[in-house]
C-alpha cells in the first residue's frame, strides 16, 4: 500500500510538473508587469492592481502550500 501511495504520488509529480512550472513562470512574470504597472500607471490604477497582485500571491501560496503538505506525507509514510 505504501508503494502504491509513492508510486502515485510520482505519477502526480511528473504529470503536473510542467504545469506548475509555467504557472510559477507566469505568476512571476505578472508579478514584475503589475510593478511595472504600478510604477508608470495612474493613481487611479492602484486599487485594481494590487487587489490582481493579491490573487497572484495568494495562488502561487496555495500551490506551494499543497505541495510541501504532499511532500511531506510521502515522507511521512515512508
Amino acid at each position: 500500500m505504501q508503494s502504491n501511495g509513492i508510486g502515485l504520488s510520482e505519477e502526480l509529480e511528473e504529470i503536473y510538473q510542467a504545469i506548475n512550472l509555467f504557472n510559477v513562470l507566469i505568476g512571476s512574470f505578472e508579478i514584475c508587469a503589475l510593478g511595472f504597472n504600478l510604477t508608470m500607471g495612474q493613481w487611479s490604477q492602484i486599487p485594481g492592481v494590487l487587489l490582481l497582485l493579491l490573487s497572484i500571491l495568494i495562488q502561487m501560496f496555495m500551490n506551494s502550500a499543497f505541495g510541501d503538505n504532499l511532500i511531506r506525507e510521502v515522507i511521512f509514510i515512508s
